[in-house]
């Protein structure tokens, strides 16, 4: 680990957290539900988890809270380090650890909402995450090698082909 960069990371890079604009002009509405059907990323918000730390992490933490809800976990997560990596490429070396890291992440998640739930049962946003945590954990780990290998072209190759549908 001492070999990997280090920054300063958001490190809560979740959907409760990213500001999307969805009133411009510029944006298709769908008609059926009169939203936004594209929203735009504007910004990030909740600081207060930032910290100096490797910098593998924040791709890690972000794809784990992407892939959460995906139908295409996999894809979601091609995507994702495709535009990570146009816009700050990732060494070797994170490359290769970023499948274990991001399933740490999961495991990190479903372990500290079931020790918050203890000491607040009634909290309803404490295990938000538990589920999908779990349900993608079950689904990759137990292909990790083929699923590390195409995150990985990912950010090597864009256009490396998907393979949720295998």
């Amino acid at each position: 680990m001492e070999s990997l960069r280090s920054s300063v990371i958001h490190n809560d890079a979740n959907d409760h957290n990213v500001i999307v604009s969805v009133d411009s002009e510029e944006l298709p509405i769908d008609p059926a539900t009169r939203l936004c059907a594209a929203p735009q990323i504007v910004g990030v918000i909740d600081f207060g988890d930032v910290l100096l730390t490797k910098t593998v992490f924040n791709p890690a933490i972000t794809i784990a809270y992407s892939i959460l809800e995906a139908d295409e976990p996999v894809s979601a997560g091609v995507s994702l380090i495709q535009g990570y990596t146009a816009q700050f490429p990732l060494q070797d070396t994170e490359l290769s650890l970023l499948f274990l890291l991001t399933m740490c992440r999961l495991a990190q998640s479903v372990v500290y909402s079931t020790i918050k739930m203890l000491d607040y049962p009634d909290d309803e946003y404490i295990p938000i995450a538990q589920r999908p945590a779990w349900r993608v954990l079950e689904s990759l780990w137990g292909r990790r090698a083929e699923v590390s290998a195409a995150w990985v072209a990912a950010a090597v190759r864009p256009d490396t082909p998907h393979l949720d549908k295998q």
